[in-house]
């Protein structure tokens, strides 16, 4: 029982761990998704026009 226990806390705390690194990395590439995302819209509008 405290095996399973033991284990329950360790892959907790490492999915918490990959939430975490995943949400640093979210932040980290918001900048540079967000700006790829402009410039995607805008050049569909772009090809739209023409």
């Amino acid at each position: 029982v405290r095996r399973l226990i033991a284990a329950k806390m360790v892959w907790i705390s490492r999915s918490f761990l990959y939430a975490f690194l995943m949400l640093v990395a979210n932040s980290v590439s918001v900048n540079t998704s967000l700006s790829a995302k402009l410039n995607d819209v805008s050049s569909k509008l772009v090809t739209l026009k023409s």
